[in-house]
């Protein structure tokens, strides 16, 4: 039997949808912002530095198990499993328990049986390139991710 080739994936932004939580807490704060501003480098440009952490440490700790599911994503991972092993490599820190609520919301949303507890990494954000390194370590050749730069 032939091994399967390793596909990456991105956690926050490819598999899981933060949208509604950007914009409940961006309201909360005093922002009126519209689906289309909550991409990372659109809410730093549009909050200030303190509103930006604040929303920032909200939808990676409280806010993370109600987070949705990216639209297509459940499918499409389920597909791309049949043909490909699959890892997600995410930069969520593990000192302040993104590591826990990250597994926890793919555990909630039935995604291990696509992708094996085994396969789910959490990289710290202080470090650039520890994906690159990961995947590489991993023989991981394609790569899902909602930022380019990370990579």
């Amino acid at each position: 039997m032939t091994q399967k080739h390793a596909i990456g994936l991105d956690l926050d932004g490819v598999i899981v949808d933060h949208t509604s939580n950007k914009l409940a807490k961006a309201k909360e704060l005093g922002y009126d912002l519209k689906p289309e501003d909550t991409a990372s480098g659109v809410l730093k440009s549009r909050m200030n530095y303190a509103d930006y952490s604040a929303l920032k440490e909200w939808i990676y700790g409280p806010a993370s198990l109600n987070a949705e599911v990216m639209r297509g994503a459940r499918e499409t991972i389920a597909a791309l499993a049949e043909t490909y092993d699959l890892y997600i490599i995410s930069r969520r820190d593990i000192d302040d328990g993104g590591d826990t609520l990250g597994n926890a919301w793919l555990k909630k949303h039935g995604f291990f049986p696509y992708i094996p507890e085994s396969n789910v990494f959490f990289v710290p954000h202080s470090v650039v390139g520890s994906k690159n390194t990961v995947a590489t370590r991993l023989g991981i050749r394609a790569y899902m991710d909602d930022q380019q730069k990370i990579l």
